[in-house]
C-alpha cells in the first residue's frame, strides 16, 4: 500500500509544504515508516532496505510490485470501488459464492460505466 502525501496548488505556504512532503518520502523516513508499520516503503532505496529484513509479507509484496501495472488513471475507475467492495463481502461472508460474486460485480461495473461514459 502506498501512502501519499500532497501539496495542494494555493498553499499558503508552499515551500514548507513541499518540505514536509520531501521529509515523509526521504529514505530515512521510509526506513522508520516500515520498521513501525510493516508497509512497504514506496522510496526504492528504502523498500530494498525493507527487503533485507527477511520478512515474508515484505518479500511477497515486493514480488507483486514487480508483476503488476499501475491502475489507469482513467475516471471510470471510479465506478470499480463500490462494487469491488460488494464483491469482497459477499464472497468472505458467505452471501455468494466467489465467482457468483465476481460476476455481479463485473456486470454492475459495466453497466453503470455504460451508463455514466457510453461509448468511449
Amino acid at each position: 500500500m502506498v501512502k501519499l502525501g500532497l501539496s495542494p496548488t494555493g498553499a499558503k505556504n508552499p515551500e514548507v509544504a513541499q518540505k514536509f512532503v520531501d521529509f515523509l518520502t526521504s529514505t530515512d523516513q521510509q526506513k522508520a515508516f516500515y520498521d513501525t508499520t510493516n508497509e512497504v516503503p514506496a522510496n526504492t532505496e528504502a523498500r530494498e532496505y525493507a527487503v533485507g529484513k527477511n520478512d515474508e509479507l515484505t518479500a511477497a509484496v515486493v514480488k507483486q510490485f514487480q508483476a503488476a501495472q499501475p491502475m489507469p488513471n482513467i475516471s471510470e475507475m471510479s465506478t470499480v470501488w463500490d462494487p469491488a467492495k460488494t464483491m469482497l463481502f459477499d464472497a468472505v461472508s458467505g452471501k455468494k459464492d466467489a465467482k457468483t460474486a465476481a460476476d455481479d460485480a463485473v456486470k454492475l461495473i459495466k453497466d453503470t460505466i455504460a451508463q455514466k461514459y457510453g461509448d468511449k
